[in-house]
């Protein structure tokens, strides 16, 4: 290894020092102790989901033209042609109906929405000339229920919806008033439309909005407006929070609500406190399983120094994040309960290496010199292969990736941190409270007592150290014996690569239980208000009939046509606690499909919460490019047929098949599409899509697409949501090739070898073992959660073969045989390596097992890392006695061929 003498003295003096030194270095401690608690509870801003910037605008307008093509040449085509001036735009999509036109303009990654919005208005207001009547409006999009609002209200009472109306704009225009409001815009539902067949407009009602709360047990529901709100950018949703109660509770005090109710429909605050302190219990549960765990696997001691580690670590986390500008968001507030049991490491192998001195007979600050040097290299080391692990997370493409983002900064930034104060307080902490053997001052029996029974539970572990030690060098002193080890683990991790294969392949699976499910009704064109109406309080007696218990109430988010025309509800229903109760959201939600199914007039779907883009029921999509409608429809016809009869396998089924925008005009960048779109019988299987995709380009090929009269690039495959799930899926796989190369690199330097670095991981392929069939009896798909996971597992179970194979090279360094320096490795890093991995594990066991959104991730670190230790443990030896063996036969044999040259060997 390239200089590990000279930075283990370096390290350990530094260890020396700050121990010395314990009046700043506890100044310091204190220090940040006392900012870090501050900074948690005052400064950092508790958000929902990290704000991401979607670089997407939507351009709406409207003009009452004769058919499509009259509204397509007249508005749509003028649009586009503005559009081609703008600089940054990715791609265009438009939909033209005979009386609107919708177009989304994707921009460049670099780009926000208001930036694209300000780029686009200026073209139109230089280049743009539409016909007398034709409205447009540009908006940039937010990651909301409908692009633009955060928080949502519902005003219900009144005599009628005309005076629901004016109530709501008076509403809103006093939640304007508020500091942290930026606009508060009221979703009308009677306005001035025209009617063709008097050629004149006239008021009507277009939309409807319903309310429902439970009052002493029982539902109840009236109709309501909608106001919706943006807040000011520099405003935390807590304070938009509070400032819109306090506008409405003003205006009550004031009576001006008298005979009305306003329903908090979508408050992101309180969500955000849910989930944060959903997170924050399950951080506290983990601190205690991990100090539990190590009060029985080290000392009572060495867990009280781990118990001030912990907080250390976080409140310098905290300072840090508070300084690069990051708010306490959920993502954030994930990665520090993920890092929580990577990071203990740091503090595990030291306050664990000072505890083995000591009880050897070394005191003092000779003890934690000797600790130090020992540890300090394999410690960085692992730390900052670990980091390397996460870093590539960076570079995982598209929103997801934006989205996942803090857990790669927030990682790191800890494990920087927690390596730092490892090798600075730590020792300090540990020199006061980890006792000399030579101490022999007088015990208080109290503390003796516990110093016996908890000695009892520790001296086991040492105990099965030794004979774990023997085990491995009784198999070691025979040849077959060693590769029988080697065929066993073999054996085991193509097993668990044969579960890897049973497993569901789903990018993003629905969640195995939730608070909310979600209602869409899709009604077809030309339906009355109040028939669309009707079939909304069909839903409701149906949803409270089945479920009266469970459903705490209903929320109307949008009623009306959405972005590319067609006439939806949305709508949410809220459970109980998922903690509390024992139907599960995904159950409830098929069951109320299935119900639905009843409702004549409509298409009533419900889906549990999902993670990342919702799964969309026509999940699989392709698309056919001509300028022709004839031969768009003649060829859509064709693929819909041959999709119908495609057989899948795992027992998936094609439900249904349709044609769309052979009517109305969609284009893509100007180019015309129709679009062949399948539902499958599990819209979340990403296999499955793929599975469709695959067959229908190995059935069309360029010679049977051009007998269609369609070009040789006329078929596209975008899937909707699910192209951007792919996309940010296999950016996971290329983010994890990248962390292993960099790693490798790593490792190369540290151990002057390219054999040796092959052989750290090793502890990879072992992790298969436990991570698939776990994943499978756990029934986890392979996920965008999982590929995180599994990139995270890389660089936490190196650290067992690199703390292992550190041991075994000081061990050789000093004349060991290599048996010898393997047993003699496993019996002193023993202790260590377990307690590192259990403690890895009981800190990430909380979340797994009580959050819903990250078990699948959770549980692959779990599993993976269990069984990756227990082999590294028992089988690694086998494999390093093995390539050492080979390596020396072959330079032996070098040796001779150089020797037969005439060629000097340096030695």
């Amino acid at each position: 290894m390239v200089n590990s003498g000279f930075l283990n003295d370096l390290f350990a003096r530094m260890s020396v020092g700050f121990t010395k030194r314990f009046r700043i270095t506890l100044l310091i401690f204190l220090s940040i102790l006392g900012i870090g608690f501050v900074t948690y509870t005052s400064f950092l801003k508790r958000e929902g989901l990290p704000e991401i910037a979607f670089p997407v605008v939507f351009v709406q307008s409207q003009y009452e033209a004769g058919n499509v093509a009259e509204m397509d040449q007249k508005v749509t085509l003028p649009i586009e042609q503005a559009l081609k001036n703008v600089d940054g735009i990715k791609q265009v999509d438009s939909n033209t109906s005979p009386v609107s036109s919708s177009l989304v303009v994707s921009f460049q990654s670099d780009y926000t929405p208001e930036e694209g919005a300000e780029a686009i208005n200026k073209a139109f207001e230089s280049e743009l000339d539409l016909p007398k009547g034709a409205s447009i409006n540009v908006l940039p999009f937010k990651p909301t229920f409908d692009g633009t609002h955060e928080f949502l209200i519902a005003v219900s009472g009144g005599t009628d919806v005309e005076d629901l109306q004016e109530k709501a704009e008076q509403i809103a225009t006093d939640l304007e008033t508020q500091e942290g409001i930026k606009e508060a815009n009221v979703f009308t539902q009677i306005n001035d439309v025209f009617d063709p067949q008097t050629q004149s407009e006239r008021t009507m009602q277009t939309t409807f909005a319903r309310a429902g709360e439970k009052e002493n047990g029982e539902m109840k529901f009236s109709s309501a407006v909608l106001i919706g709100i943006m807040k000011d950018k520099n405003s935390s949703d807590k304070e938009v929070s509070e400032d819109i109660k306090s506008s409405v509770e003003s205006l009550k005090n004031d009576k001006q609500l008298d005979g009305y109710d306003v329903h908090y429909t979508l408050d992101v605050a309180e969500d955000v406190e849910e989930q944060i302190d959903s997170l924050e219990g399950n951080a506290v549960t983990a601190m205690i399983v991990v100090l539990v765990v190590l009060l029985v696997l080290v000392n009572w001691r060495s867990a009280i120094v781990t118990a001030i580690f912990i907080p250390t670590v976080l409140a310098a986390t905290f300072i840090i994040l508070q300084m690069i500008g990051y708010t306490l968001n959920i993502i954030v507030l994930f990665a520090l309960i993920l890092v929580l049991g990577l990071f203990v490491d740091d503090g595990t192998i030291v306050v664990e290496a000072i505890d083995y001195q000591k009880r050897h007979g070394e005191n003092g600050l000779k003890a934690i010199y000797k600790a130090v040097r020992a540890i300090s290299i394999a410690d960085t080391s692992g730390t900052v292969t670990t980091m390397i692990a996460f870093a590539p997370l960076f570079f995982i493409t598209g929103i997801l990736g934006e989205f996942i983002s803090p857990i790669p900064v927030t990682v790191n930034i800890a494990l920087a941190v927690s390596l730092v104060i490892a090798l600075t307080i730590l020792p300090m902490l540990s020199h006061w409270l980890i006792r000399d053997k030579k101490d022999k001052k007088r015990k208080n029996k109290y503390i003796k007592a516990i110093d016996s029974l908890v000695n009892k539970f520790n001296g086991l572990v040492i105990e099965a150290g030794i004979y774990v030690s023997r085990f491995v060098r009784f198999y070691l002193s025979k040849w077959y014996l060693a590769l029988l080890m080697i065929v066993v683990s073999l054996i085991l991790i193509f097993n668990g690569l044969f579960f890897s294969s049973k497993l569901k392949f789903s990018v993003f699976p629905p969640q195995k239980d939730s608070n909310t499910i979600y209602v869409t009704i899709n009604y077809p064109n030309g339906l009355a208000i109040d028939e669309k109406e009707d079939i909304a309080k069909e839903m409701e007696k149906l949803a409270m009939g089945n479920y009266p218990d469970e459903i705490t109430g209903i929320e109307y988010f949008s009623v009306g046509r959405t972005l590319f025309g067609f006439d939806q509800a949305f709508i949410g229903l809220d459970l109980t606690d998922m903690k509390t109760r024992e139907t599960s959201s995904v159950e409830i939600a098929e069951k109320l499909t299935k119900k639905f199914e009843g409702i004549e007039g409509a298409s009533v779907i419900a889906k549990e919460e999902q993670v990342g883009a919702p799964a969309e029921e026509y999940s699989f999509k392709m698309q056919i490019f001509d300028e022709d409608q004839d031969v768009l429809s003649a060829s859509a016809a064709v693929f819909k047929e041959y999709i119908e009869k495609i057989e899948l396998k795992e027992g998936i089924k094609i439900e249904d098949v349709k044609v769309e925008y052979i009517d109305a005009l969609a284009k893509t960048d100007g180019k015309r599409y129709a679009q062949v779109a399948a539902k499958l019988s599990d819209p979340t299987n990403t296999g499955a899509v793929l599975e469709v995709e695959n067959s229908v380009k190995a059935e069309f090929g360029s010679e049977k697409v051009r007998s269609m009269g369609l070009q040789d690039d006329a078929l596209g495959f975008y899937k909707g949501s699910e192209s951007d799930n792919i996309d940010a899926f296999n950016s996971t796989l290329v983010a994890l090739l990248v962390a292993i190369v960099i790693m490798y690199a790593l490792l190369v330097l540290q151990f002057n070898s390219f054999i040796e670095p092959l052989l750290v991981f090793v502890a990879f392929p072992f992790s298969f073992a436990g991570l698939f069939p776990g994943l499978y009896l756990t029934d986890n798909a392979l996920s965008f959660f999982v590929m995180v996971g599994v990139i995270a597992l890389v660089g936490i179970v190196v650290n067992n073969t690199i703390m292992l194979m550190d041991y075994i090279k000081q061990n050789e360094h000093e004349g060991k045989g290599v048996r010898d320096s393997i047993a003699d490795a496993i019996k002193v890093r023993f202790r260590p390596l377990v307690t590192t991995s259990t403690v890895a594990i009981a800190g990430l066991l909380p979340l797994a097992l009580t959050d819903p959104l990250w078990e699948s991730l959770a549980l692959s670190i779990v599993f993976g890392l269990a069984a990756s230790t227990t082999m590294v443990i028992l089988i690694f030896p086998a494999y390093f006695a093995a390539v050492t063996q080979i390596v020396r036969i072959v330079n032996r044999g070098v040796g001779k061929v150089k020797e037969a040259f005439g060629v000097k060997t340096e030695v």
